[in-house]
């Protein structure tokens, strides 16, 4: 329990300020990761060449995503970490004294940092990875060349802005509100610090889960897409609109 109420309150004021800007400067580099990683390979031609090969298509697209979700989780789950410790711990010395401090500071992250929610927030981390290196995969596609995968990465990020301060402004003391909130891409991963706070487990689980079914449906959707020949019908279509 924490003893003082008015460090929990500046937990969950500030994590509502900081955690939105981690997550979104993190989902931007899970995303540029795997579209600059594609689109180098389609300038290079060797993208295709991959494809023609002898071998399984999807053990080519497998390979790379699991790969970049590998690289991105463990970067978004160490650095995040790091980022909202390190912030919230300047915050919180600037407005404690500096005696008060440790223990206040340790006994609300223990709270926050226990086994099950860890676990979780994990695994929540795994899944929005998961989703939104499959969204950049999926754009990346299309892409001819840089350039336009940065493009289409940019346009299609800006919009997540919405989304990942979004819940700022959502009252945790509604059930029916942490529960849509649990099942909205990205602002699930925002609204983790308030579900660890109030012990929502249920909502903690369905936020976890539903980002990863949200990445396993994209998934498919890439599969289908890399067993037909869409890819090369569509730049071959844009191709000639151009020569004409």
């Amino acid at each position: 329990m924490v003893e003082n109420p008015q460090y929990l309150y500046s937990f969950l004021t500030i994590g509502s300020f900081i955690v939105p800007v981690i997550v979104l400067v993190l989902v931007l580099f899970a995303a540029q990761l795997i579209a600059t990683s594609i689109a180098i390979e389609k300038e290079e031609k060797m993208f295709e060449t991959l494809l023609s090969l002898p071998i399984s298509r999807m053990s080519v697209i497998g390979a790379k995503l699991f790969v970049s979700i590998l690289i991105s989780s463990v970067y978004m789950v160490m650095y995040g970490l790091m980022m909202f410790g390190f912030l919230f711990g300047q915050v919180l010395e600037a407005l404690s004294p500096s005696e008060e401090i440790a223990p206040a500071y340790t006994s609300t992250i223990s709270i926050v940092m226990s086994g099950d929610v860890l676990f979780y927030m994990i695994l929540n981390v795994v899944g929005l990875a998961l989703f939104m290196v499959s969204i950049a995969l999926l754009l990346s596609l299309f892409a001819e060349d840089v350039r336009t995968a940065q493009t289409l990465i940019g346009n299609t990020i800006a919009p997540t802005i919405i989304l990942v301060y979004t819940p700022m402004f959502i009252d945790v003391s509604s059930l029916s509100a942490r529960i849509v909130l649990s099942l909205v891409p990205i602002a699930s991963t925002v609204f983790l610090p308030k579900l660890a706070i109030v012990q929502d487990h249920g909502a903690l689980a369905m936020a976890a889960l539903s980002n990863i079914v949200y990445g396993v449906a994209l998934f498919i959707a890439i599969r289908r897409i890399v067993n037909s020949e869409a890819i090369f019908t569509l730049k071959l279509a844009r191709r000639k609109r151009r020569e004409t």
